[in-house]
């Protein structure tokens, strides 16, 4: 954790050397310390990094975020509705959130200007605003919208992992996420909406996105195939209680038909992040660890004694998570925060009545917040990427702050929905 914090070394080297010392101190043996490497989760998240990494470097995501603007009307309402849902929709196929902001802020600046607006101007700040909430923010939607939603899934108790699938997933994330999403693109519509002055002149709009189109040219073959592949893996993440494949197998399958298109190379695996692959598989081995040694038992019997007024009113201890992973969130990035508060809380959610999966969510939620640049690699993926020229750090800090509100509120009230659904007894 003090490693972490002081970001000594990368992540996954962290936790390899964890692992290390378990085995070199007698912890636990080498199969334990490194269970979570032959977890499918493991093979998931790795062969979906492969895949969405060959994927976004077709040039396929602007292309989607470009058509779904071209079409859609209502001038800034619409556009900034349109890049929210761009991101929201390609998030299942390209998992890895900064990875998506990555690719797709460079592109911003062009984008800005083909719409007509001035670089740093409000509209700008907002549409780059819009991009980072439906590209980086939402990474709870579905089960790979995020890897550290899939690790989330992994992570949880036998007993739970077996009622979370792609579907449920969705399901059991929807009061959230879509409280969430409404209250974030309404907001940026509300703080970013252009005066008469910052509106584009009457019809520069259309030529403007008809050049933007003749740039790119006509869809590539490598598009064409990376998008058959992209919905070839969304279908068989969605219909998977039908053919009962595990996504691991189905990740394996739609990485195996990019490399043999030629679209997976030796660059793309040069590309993909993996310090967060190293990390995954040592967070999963995590668990392993402590309930071989019982460190789990005890550590819930802790939290369990020390917060038994909370967990009394479930409503008001999500609530209260909420707000300590914002505070979690100051010292150590997201993708390593999130995964230690599952560990630490899932098995007191579990004796509470509270289904894990509901911790997992509000983690990944909450920990993924930007109030300074330096906690979020995605907020820095959509700064760095844009060169500073679309917004300003105090243009994006109202949205900052707007993430923080929804996020609570629908924490809020997505608790009554969840006594509903079962999840809290």
């Amino acid at each position: 954790m003090v490693a972490l914090v002081f970001d000594a070394l990368l992540e996954g080297i962290i936790t390899l050397l964890l692992a290390g010392a378990w085995v070199v101190f007698g912890v636990v043996p080498p199969a334990v310390a490194l269970s979570g490497f032959s977890s499918p989760s493991w093979v998931l998240v790795t062969f979906i990094l492969i895949a969405g990494t060959a994927i976004t470097s077709t040039g396929l995501l602007y292309r989607c975020a470009l058509e779904i603007i071209v079409r859609m009307r209502g001038g800034f309402s619409g556009e900034v509705t349109a890049l929210s849902l761009a991101g929201l929709l390609v998030g299942p196929a390209i998992p890895n959130a900064t990875s998506r902001v990555i690719i797709i802020a460079p592109m911003l600046q062009e984008l800005v200007e083909a719409l007509g607006y001035q670089p740093r101007s409000r509209p700008a700040a907002g549409l780059a605003m819009a991009a980072l909430t439906g590209f980086g923010q939402m990474t709870t939607t579905f089960l790979t919208s995020s890897t550290t939603a899939v690790l989330a899934q992994a992570l949880l108790p036998p007993e739970a992992r077996a009622s979370v699938n792609w579907i449920t997933w969705a399901y059991y994330t929807a009061p959230t996420n879509i409280i969430l999403f409404v209250g974030l693109v309404g907001s940026i519509l509300w703080l970013y909406r252009p005066n008469a002055a910052e509106r584009p002149t009457s019809g520069a709009r259309a030529p403007s996105l008809a050049l933007q189109r003749a740039l790119l040219g006509p869809t590539s073959r490598n598009e064409k195939v990376a998008l058959a592949v992209g919905i070839g893996l969304l279908l068989g993440f969605m219909t998977q209680p039908l053919h009962g494949i595990d996504p691991a197998w189905v990740a394996v399958l739609a990485t195996a038909v990019l490399a043999a298109t030629g679209i997976v190379t030796v660059n793309t695996l040069r590309a993909v992040n993996w310090n967060f692959i190293l990390l995954f598989g040592s967070l999963i081995s995590l668990t392993g660890v402590f309930a071989r040694t019982g460190l789990d038992s005890w550590l819930a019997a802790g939290i369990v004694s020390a917060s038994s007024g909370l967990l009394k009113v479930p409503e008001l201890f999500l609530v209260v998570l909420g707000l300590f992973c914002f505070v979690l969130s100051f010292v150590v990035r997201w993708q390593a925060a999130a995964p230690l508060v599952m560990i630490a809380l899932f098995p007191v959610a579990s004796a509470s009545g509270i289904h894990p999966v509901i911790i997992g969510v509000i983690a990944v939620l909450a920990c993924n917040t930007f109030f300074l640049p330096y906690q979020s690699t995605v907020y820095l993926a959509a700064y760095t990427g844009t060169e500073g020229k679309v917004f300003t750090h105090r243009q994006a800090t109202p949205t900052a702050l707007a993430y923080a509100v929804w996020t609570i509120i629908g924490i809020a009230l997505s608790a009554p929905v969840w006594r509903l659904m079962g999840l809290i007894q």
